[in-house]
């Protein structure tokens, strides 16, 4: 079987990143069996303590003159843990454009546009289930009270359902990927739909409705996009991702095959719903009971 040349240098490149992982535990646990060394010798009195030679510990170059200039083996150790673990803290942060510039791969994940590559995504996401319901599982949302005034504002308009204008959405069946759809029946029922609708009424569909699928593939998406659909609505995503995606405003993005790399033939407009169901409850906010008051 042939391997993708960017798959196997995507390998490499992680095999590197666990053995600095491997490398920086095992001098930190150099580091506390040294401190517990140290607790050891303070407790039975001993106080001539030999200064700390460089084979002991590894100090990097860029380090401060200061650690270099203490010669107390206890100050010198702690120093370096806090050190490791301030850079550990930095590098587990999952802040977007921290991570961009951080991972070595990040050729391979992120184009020079800034475009999310998920499988990267769902390796930083925390998927946590904080205790307290939404307004603890969110985040803050920041805006200046004064200048959105400034901001033109929306004109709602209240349309009722008798204007005779329905909209045609996917032209096939509904929401194929909910089941275990194969990739022959799609396909089929695709043409047959796109085909009956142009032979009846000349329309041609342009809009994908997918609200329900419990999972949304990529294969689907791109036979859309083959069969000429250009947007996509789609709801049924966990919400940690849906969460990652709202914090830098990525709700709306073009959804790319994996394999287009740094082409757009494959691109296709998505709007993913913000918040958990397809109901009224769901679509006014976070909070169910608002909606459910009004």
């Amino acid at each position: 079987m042939k391997i993708d040349p960017e798959i196997s240098s995507l390998k490499s490149l992680i095999s590197a990143l666990k053995a600095e992982v491997t490398v920086d535990h095992t001098k930190i646990e150099k580091l506390e069996s040294q401190i517990q060394e140290l607790k050891l010798n303070y407790g039975s009195g001993k106080k001539d303590i030999n200064p700390l030679s460089n084979e002991d510990v590894e100090i990097d170059d860029d380090e401060s003159d200061d650690i270099r200039s203490s010669r107390n083996k206890a100050a010198i150790v702690h120093k370096k843990i806090e050190a490791s673990q301030k850079k550990q803290q930095k590098e587990e942060k999952s802040d977007v454009t921290n991570l961009r510039n951080s991972c070595p791969a990040k050729k391979l994940f992120y184009s020079n546009e800034g475009d999310i590559q998920m499988l990267h995504a769902y390796e930083i996401i925390p998927f946590d289930n904080k205790n307290g319901g939404v307004w603890y599982q969110g985040f803050d949302i920041t805006y200046d009270a004064e200048k959105i005034k400034e901001e033109e504002q929306l004109e709602v308009f209240v349309v009722p359902h008798s204007h005779n204008d329905p909209e045609i959405p996917t032209g096939a069946w509904v929401m194929t990927d909910e089941a275990n759809s194969h990739l022959y029946s799609i396909v089929t029922e695709m043409f047959e739909g796109h085909e009956f609708l142009m032979n009846t009424i000349g329309v041609r569909p342009k809009n994908h409705w997918s609200i329900d699928p419990f999972g949304l593939s990529p294969t689907v998406s791109y036979l859309l996009r083959q069969a000429n659909i250009t947007n996509l609505a789609i709801n049924r995503v966990h919400y940690a991702v849906k969460k990652f995606l709202a914090e830098s405003k990525d709700l709306e993005f073009h959804w790319r095959q994996l394999w287009a790399g740094k082409s757009d033939k494959t691109d296709v407009f998505t709007h993913m719903f913000p918040f958990g169901g397809y109901d009224i409850p769901s679509t006014c906010g976070p909070d169910r009971k608002v909606s459910e008051n009004l």
